[in-house]
């Protein structure tokens, strides 16, 4: 936390993290799922995981107080 920062200043957003993975741990499908209920993002590398979850984070908190 940075200097004169406090807790109330600070969001917290759950995410629940989906994967589909064959036999072999390869993933095959992903998605992302704000626990708000609505905003969500699916993903098929886990290199395109970090901007789903990017975008969904900015949605939500566009959304709360």
């Amino acid at each position: 936390m940075e200097e004169g920062e406090s807790l109330s200043d600070k969001r917290h957003i759950n995410l629940i993290l989906r994967v589909v993975l064959d036999k072999s741990g390869q993933l095959k499908q992903g998605e992302v799922i704000a626990m708000t209920g609505s905003p969500s993002g699916r993903f098929n590398a886990w290199g395109d995981m970090a901007p789903v979850v990017r975008k969904i984070i900015q949605r939500v908190w566009g959304q709360t107080p």
